[in-house]
């Protein structure tokens, strides 16, 4: 059994809100029952279709982690203890290389495969409609650049905080942490961030210059409250619900159903 093209799933809009999920810590306190909706899709990335299935049951997994790039069918993950056998989503999206090394697998792999997608990767040029997933640091831009290409116009990122619990990014009552570490950079504005988030941060700032110069004519929100990326509407995911559930936003959605 062999994999699907992701061109299979494309469509010209899609009404739906789309949910990238993250593993970010301000994910601590969010009600991810609230993902458990008819008219919400979610791209969880890497390990987070396991850490949530208590909560709601993710509609893709999307990743290009390392460690469940060696896991087999049944083999737990190390990271998150889950496996591909008791993975609950309708679609996985992941590399031609990764869907190259579960064909490898044989008949172990066929009840991954008969879900599979792979999209080609690009870490250099990307704009929408280019078909190809943006992958640069982080499998966020990956599952942004997959949501974009699928068509959908309203996506929100939730735990893509692009700091960790003790960086000195982190803000503490609304204060960001004053002093410098090993292995961060120092922003325009005199904080500091370590370097491997300061390499999405700039992969991030890259996807959206592009879709500002091709002018897209979606939403992005960005849901972490504290997050330096700031480049994408900044609101809270209920705030993103409420909008949505506005007479003029159920209308504009139903007339693009119509105009299929």
């Amino acid at each position: 059994m062999s994999a699907k093209n992701i061109e299979e799933l494309f469509r010209p809009y899609d009404s739906r809100l789309a949910v990238i999920v993250g593993s970010g810590t301000s994910l601590r306190s969010f009600d991810f029952k609230q993902l458990a909706k008819n008219d919400i899709f979610t791209f969880a990335i890497n390990h987070e279709p396991w850490r949530g299935a208590e909560h709601y049951r993710a509609n893709a997994l999307i990743y290009c982690d390392a460690a469940l790039s060696a896991m087999h069918i049944d083999t737990p993950c190390p990271t998150c203890g889950g496996t591909f056998s008791n993975l609950e989503v309708d679609h996985i999206f992941t590399s031609r290389e990764e869907v190259k090394r579960l064909e490898l697998r044989g008949v172990e792999a066929e009840c991954v495969l008969s879900k599979a997608y792979k999209f080609e990767v690009t870490r250099g040029s990307w704009s929408p409609g280019c078909g190809k997933a943006f992958m640069d640091r982080t499998t966020a831009t990956a599952a942004l650049s997959m949501a974009i290409e699928m068509g959908f116009k309203d996506i929100a990122m939730i735990g893509v905080d692009l700091y960790s619990e003790d960086e000195q990014y982190y803000y503490t009552g609304g204060k960001p942490s004053p002093f410098k570490r090993a292995g961060s950079t120092k922003l325009s504005d005199g904080r500091y961030m370590e370097d491997r988030h300061s390499g999405m941060l700039a992969a991030f700032l890259q996807v959206g210059n592009k879709l500002k110069v091709s002018n897209w004519d979606g939403n992005i929100y960005q849901c972490s409250k504290w997050s330096p990326l700031e480049i994408f509407n900044k609101v809270s995911f209920s705030e993103v619900i409420r909008r949505r559930s506005s007479p003029e936003s159920v209308m504009a959605r139903l007339e693009m159903k119509n105009g299929e």
